[in-house]
């Protein structure tokens, strides 16, 4: 009897193992060998729901962070934030694509910003960070502004909410405009600083790390407006409507938090890989790599050495 039980689990086991075999080949055929055979060393370590699930997701890595990319880690890492903070795993990979892209970035420093971020931020506004890299990545860029300098910012101002979040990425989109539009406003508001006008609009349109530092100079001159109904008057001239929806009282509060904006999120490199191997230290998640590997290892086996024969 015992021996009976024996021969029908592993007759079982490959009748299951030839279905996976066809699936391999299947998949392989679409995606191609590298793919196949780097999103099987990724759902060995029990990342994906399936093996076609992570094959997919990495030709979507491929397709957003080009060829050179490690897609291996990249594709994983998606996996790490989608399971970390929930939500759509190809959603992480677009969001990670969106801020390398806006800022220059490898697609790990990216994943590393935006673990290090979503940890500050509610589900809501981790839900729109994606749809906020896109629209306002480039206003960042143009103001000088880095991808950490943009993140620390909606994680500061992302406790309010996802309307906040906008806000805030509308009144930089404001000062990119109106900073070198050369308005009787916008000369007014330098005024209000001490500041010409002129001289800040060639050092902004040079972009880089002279724009930065002139947006900071900006930012700095408007704090020390001492009069409150002048700094309002200054500020609201060059963040437009959305600081003035935020009302004149929150003036200070706004730009001391984007004056810190430099301060945050500096040390992030490894970020992601610690949250997988946090969330990869419990037993269900080890029990649930060792099946995988031994699955696939009998799939990859009977593709190799059987299939070749049934065909």
């Amino acid at each position: 009897a015992a021996m009976a039980a024996a021969g029908a689990t592993a007759a079982a086991g490959f009748v299951n193992g030839f279905g996976d075999a066809m699936d391999r080949q299947a998949l392989r055929s679409v995606v191609g060998n590298d793919i196949l055979e780097s999103s099987a060393n990724i759902y060995r370590d029990a990342w994906g729901e399936s093996l076609e699930q992570v094959a997919t997701v990495m030709a979507e890595t491929e397709r957003a962070f080009g060829e050179g990319a490690n897609l291996e880690q990249l594709t994983e890492s998606a996996f790490i934030l989608a399971d970390k903070f929930g939500g759509d795993v190809n959603e992480a990979m677009q969001t990670a694509s969106e801020l390398a892209q806006s800022f220059g970035m490898t697609g790990e420093q990216a994943f590393d910003l935006i673990a290090a971020a979503s940890g500050d931020m509610s589900a809501e506004v981790r839900d729109e960070l994606g749809s906020a890299i896109k629209e306002y990545g480039g206003v960042f860029a143009d103001l000088g502004l880095s991808g950490r300098n943009m993140m620390t910012i909606f994680a500061d101002f992302g406790e309010g909410g996802a309307i906040e979040l906008d806000k805030v990425g509308d009144a930089f989109k404001e000062l990119s405009i109106r900073s070198t539009d050369g308005s009787t406003a916008t000369a007014d508001a330098f005024a209000l600083m001490g500041a010409d006008m002129g001289e800040y609009q060639q050092l902004l349109l040079q972009g880089g790390e002279v724009a930065s530092a002139a947006t900071f100079d900006i930012i700095k001159a408007l704090e020390g407006i001492e009069d409150p109904a002048a700094q309002a008057e200054a500020a609201i001239a060059l963040f437009g409507t959305p600081l003035e929806d935020l009302g004149a009282t929150a003036v200070p509060e706004f730009l001391d938090s984007v004056q810190k904006m430099g301060d945050g999120f500096k040390d992030v490199e490894g970020t992601t890989a610690a949250l997988g191997a946090e969330l990869g230290d419990n037993l269900r998640t080890k029990l649930e790599s060792l099946k995988r590997q031994g699955l696939d290892k009998i799939a990859a086996t009977i593709e190799t050495h059987v299939l070749p024969v049934v065909s």
